[in-house]
């Protein structure tokens, strides 16, 4: 057998089944949508055996993308599961022939509930379709599998028409960027876009600074005591942001100490003055792609509000562990 033919040959047939299917899809389809749009409920997606799966993968996309939506397996609904249904919901069925008992048991309790039920199946009648207040049939030229048994061209299309399904409703809602990070505050996007330099700075206690009026002395154990930062703010008695003095800067001045008494000098004297500062509003990724600057990478940023008083101290360390 020639392993890449066969395997190019399951392209094929799933590329045409996807051609035939797009090129029949039609006003019911856009009736569909707009009866979700209208909904003042859920939509409910149902689906056994291989259609279960990518009905629940469905209902994931169709959440993720603004429009709430969960799977709900025949079996556990037969057996008590249907109370998740109301009236105002949009129940979808996902099935290949349209005659599993197990989806069909369930239309009769739906319609003493008055949910709306749509049958999508690749048949052109069957009981679930004429159960169904709607159906939407999709059209397959054949199962890719040896035999065409395996359902294989057939829930290729039915992920896809789901997945066509959430981005209309999507594009429809005006879903944004912002919106997917809300739902997804541990992805990547999610961190990028709703984390702020307020959510990673050390505050309080853990926030290593000193007076103007400290030694150099006094600033090393501050800063060693507090190491994770990797510098030191310097302020004064109002708290305000006069200069910081890093890791960087303590090398440079060992390198040029010529007696130990250099220690005991005021810190303000060796401190780098008007430092780079962040809002504790500024976006982290933003504070991140300022720190990683290929001219100048940033290993502490003083944080401070709008009276250019200190409030936290952000460490670039912090931001990478973050997954940005």
């Amino acid at each position: 057998m020639d392993i890449l033919k066969e395997a190019r040959e399951v392209f094929l047939t799933q590329r045409q089944s996807l051609d035939k299917a797009m090129q029949y899809l039609g006003d019911e389809f856009v009736q569909l949508v707009e009866d979700i749009r209208g909904c003042t409920g859920r939509v409910i997606i149902v689906g056994v055996g291989k259609s279960s799966h990518v009905a629940s993968k469905t209902a994931a996309t169709m959440t993720s993308l603004g429009t709430p939506a969960f799977f709900l397996h025949p079996a556990e609904s037969l057996h008590g599961d249907l109370g998740r249904i109301c009236q105002d919901d949009i129940v979808i069925f996902y099935s290949k022939s349209g005659e599993s008992e197990e989806i069909n048991q369930m239309l009769p309790s739906i319609r003493v509930i008055g949910a709306k039920t749509v049958a999508v199946t690749c048949r052109d009648c069957s009981v679930l379709s004429r159960g169904c207040d709607h159906h939407i049939r999709l059209s397959i030229t054949e199962e890719a599998s040896t035999y065409h048994i395996a359902p294989t061209s057939s829930t290729t299309v039915m992920m896809v028409f789901g997945d066509a399904l959430a981005v209309c409703l999507e594009k429809l809602s005006d879903f944004t960027p912002d919106d997917f990070a809300v739902f997804h505050p541990s992805g990547s996007l999610g961190k990028r876009l709703l984390f702020t330099v307020a959510d990673v700075m050390v505050t309080e206690d853990d926030m290593p600074f000193v007076y103007e009026g400290a030694t150099i002395k006094e600033t090393i154990i501050e800063m060693t005591s507090k190491a994770v930062i990797g510098g030191v703010a310097i302020v004064n008695e109002s708290q305000k942001l006069l200069g910081i003095f890093t890791d960087g800067d303590l090398r440079r001045l060992v390198g040029k100490m010529k007696e130990m008494s250099v220690i005991e000098k005021r810190i303000i004297e060796v401190m780098s003055p008007n430092p780079i500062t962040l809002f504790p509003s500024t976006k982290a990724i933003d504070a991140l792609t300022l720190m990683q600057n290929p001219d100048k990478t940033i290993g502490i940023v003083p944080i401070i509000d709008n009276d250019s008083k200190l409030v936290g101290m952000l460490s670039v360390n912090d931001l990478i562990k973050m997954g940005l």
